[in-house]
């Protein structure tokens, strides 16, 4: 655990990493019942978290409050899972870490490879302490609850049973409390994970042009500097075994990236799918007992209707909204394809009403925009290379 200890450390706590394999068989034996239990512990909550969603479907305020955690767990459950079908691809990672290359060779260049493991370690360390305070108020909330008659859980997890009793609720909390501990502990670790071998990719970077620049200074002065026995060769080999680092992290961790960035424009969505319903406030106006107010009141609250027909909309200065015109107006600036007018088609054909369709215009406006900007940006390469070519 000499690279990103921090995170190393809590992955071993949490039952999901172990570099050594344990001689003793007994605690092996227990420290597999014990990564194993973490392991239901986390997936039976996020399976409750996506029935009680499920149940509570046809109220918008409460499905917008659980699915921000819901997809965290679901979110969450990814990561391990891609964590633990590739764990030897993440010890090829830290080997190529470990080479002799990439390690210090000089008093200069130790400071530099100390400077990027401090800063992965503190960020790790930072976010891992702010998760955790956030977690305890969650914890500490349901005690704090001034009503006695309903028990109140940190979690909003499906309860197949009635927890009236003292006992079951003790026990369904205590369970809430350890999906929340470990469920904090495993996302910070996975999350800063992907930022810790990028800062190390970063401290390669600056040390490889740090022996760059040493070794160019001695061919000048026809000198070698004491402990600068680096070469031109060994510079492009490493600078080769930094590419493929990189490359490596990008492809373990994209699609985790990808699922992350899809629940998020989906909240996203949803939120705005809330803040867009402002007709509520015209109608408890309307049936409100308006008619006992001064006349200077009622064009106060006849004002507040007619500006509640316009709606709350999201817009950059108002040139791009997020809505259901702005999507139709991208779709018809270019000529598109037979299969791609039909998936435009079915969205726009979806009601407006309906958060998920909003979700699905603005991943379709994203992914138009990004295929719209290649096949420019490929004009434009093939329109410069043909001015070379003449």
């Amino acid at each position: 655990m000499d690279i990103l200890p921090v995170n190393f450390k809590v992955l071993w706590f949490c039952g999901a990493w172990k570099e050594r394999k344990d001689e003793n068989i007994v605690l092996a034996f227990l420290y597999t019942c014990y990564r194993y239990a973490v392991f239901l512990l986390i997936y039976e909550s996020t399976i409750f978290e996506v029935i009680e969603l499920f149940r509570t479907r046809n109220h918008m305020s409460d499905v917008t409050e659980g699915l921000f955690l819901t997809s965290t767990f679901v979110t969450l459950c990814l990561k391990y899972a891609n964590f633990l079908l590739r764990r030897n691809e993440l010890s090829a990672l830290l080997e190529y870490l470990r080479m002799k290359i990439c390690q210090p060779r000089n008093f200069k260049e130790r400071l530099i490879i100390d400077a990027h493991s401090r800063k992965a370690k503190w960020s790790a360390l930072s976010f891992l302490i702010i998760s955790q305070a956030t977690s305890l108020a969650l914890m500490i909330a349901p005690v704090l609850e001034t009503n006695a008659e309903e028990r109140v859980l940190p979690l909003k997890l499906y309860v197949p049973y009635s927890i009236t009793r003292l006992f079951p609720y003790a026990a369904t909390y205590l369970q809430h409390v350890l999906t929340l501990f470990y469920a904090v502990m495993l996302n910070v670790s996975f999350d800063s994970l992907v930022y810790g071998l990028t800062i190390h990719a970063c401290g390669q970077i600056e040390l490889l042009g740090r022996r760059l620049k040493d070794d160019l200074a001695a061919s000048e002065t026809l000198e070698m500097r004491p402990g600068s026995n680096t070469s031109i060769e060994e510079c492009v080999r490493h600078h080769v075994l930094m590419h493929a680092f990189v490359k490596r992290v990008g492809a373990l961790f994209v699609w985790t990236v990808a699922v992350l960035f899809f629940f998020s424009l989906i909240i996203f969505c949803t939120s705005i799918f809330l803040i867009t319903k402002s007709s509520g406030i015209a109608r408890a106006i309307y049936f409100s007992n308006w008619t006992m107010v001064t006349p200077q009141e009622r064009k106060s609250l006849m004002l507040i209707m007619i500006n509640c027909q316009k709606g709350f909309v999201f817009s950059y200065h108002g040139t791009f909204t997020l809505c259901l015109d702005t999507f139709t107006w991208v779709s018809r600036q270019q000529q598109l394809d037979s299969s791609n007018k039909y998936v435009f088609k079915l969205i726009v054909s979806l009601p407006q009403s309906e958060p998920m369709a909003l979700g699905l215009i603005a991943i379709a406006t994203a992914i138009y925009l990004q295929v719209n900007v290649r096949k420019k940006a490929k004009q434009e390469l093939h329109g410069y290379r043909d001015i070379v070519m003449t």
